[in-house]
């Protein structure tokens, strides 16, 4: 694979999309938060991030009984006037409990997933500079497919991978090994749920280890969603559906009004089934999101 739809070098800053009711959405956007404690693209116009869904594992953990308060108040009435299926997912920064809330909960990695594949490369002393700075930053293919294969057979770069993400807090996901999708990547096809990812980003971002990583996702050359504000944490990931419809999603971590970060995970997937409208929906729940965090945390040592 040459070209990541989610790592293409179009870096074009995406509007917010406009809201509108969706009736046929409103029973199940309308969702409200639900409590979880989890043990813890781009070259021209985008079109396919190197991976899709349908393998399995291990199921997240049970939420607990709905309960839409504290920062998240009103996000299932936000997400029902959006004309895109979305969710999200806000973790504090070393772990705890998770706030979700839409109707998107769980789906392909994309190329969100090469975070972890980066991290897994510097570990092993396999990461090429010039390959961290194009897979993260610009979401190159080429440059992922070398760190993924810098840690050995498929097998061995899934385990390597789920490794990190065991270590950050998410040991409940499976790495996929092989290509459950032609045309796409074995490990961007992994399925992963948003509250397992926000999880993951709130122990990531106080790894000294991931430090190579983290550094260059505070410079990502996106310019939507969570990467519009400014001091973010990100990386983003975008790919068709079979039926050709584009989901976009990015996790990483958002600094707060009154101080600290707050890890966030995010995903949309327009009515219109475009990247340019689920990039712009993004951002819009990064506007609605980003002033009602409450006071971060920063990393203890």
């Amino acid at each position: 694979m040459s070209t990541d739809p989610c790592m293409s070098t179009d870096h074009r800053r995406a509007q917010p999309g406009r809201g509108r009711a969706a009736l046929a959405r409103a029973c199940c956007a309308a969702v409200t938060f639900v409590a979880v404690v989890a043990g813890c693209s781009e070259t021209g116009t985008p079109v396919a991030d190197p991976e899709a869904p349908t393998a399995p594992h291990a199921a997240p953990p049970a939420p607990a009984p709905p309960a839409e308060s504290g920062p998240l108040a009103g996000f299932g009435d936000f997400a029902a006037s959006l004309p895109a299926d979305v969710g999200l997912a806000v973790t504090p920064i070393g772990g705890g409990q998770t706030l979700a809330g839409g109707a998107w909960a769980d789906g392909p990695a994309w190329s969100t997933m090469k975070v972890a594949i980066a991290i897994a490369a510097v570990d092993a002393g396999t990461a090429r500079t010039d390959d961290l700075d194009a897979a993260i930053r610009r979401s190159d293919n080429d440059a992922a497919d070398r760190l993924w294969s810098s840690l050995g057979p498929p097998d061995r770069a899934a385990e390597a991978t789920g490794a990190v993400l065991a270590r950050d807090g998410d040991p409940q996901t499976r790495v996929n090994a092989v290509a459950t999708r032609p045309g796409f990547s074995a490990f961007g096809q992994t399925m992963w749920p948003l509250t397992a990812q926000s999880q993951f980003a709130s122990h990531l971002v106080c790894d000294p280890a991931a430090a190579p990583v983290t550094d260059l996702m505070r410079s990502t050359d996106e310019s939507w969603g969570l990467a519009t504000v400014p001091g973010a944490i990100a990386k983003s990931g975008w790919g068709p559906d079979e039926d050709g419809r584009q989901l976009a999603r990015q996790f990483g971590a958002l600094p707060t009004p009154a101080g600290g970060l707050v890890a966030v995970a995010i995903a949309a997937q327009p009515d219109s089934g475009t990247f340019e409208d689920a990039a712009a929906t993004l951002t819009t729940i990064t506007q609605w999101l980003a002033p009602r965090l409450p006071a971060g945390t920063g990393c203890t040592p």
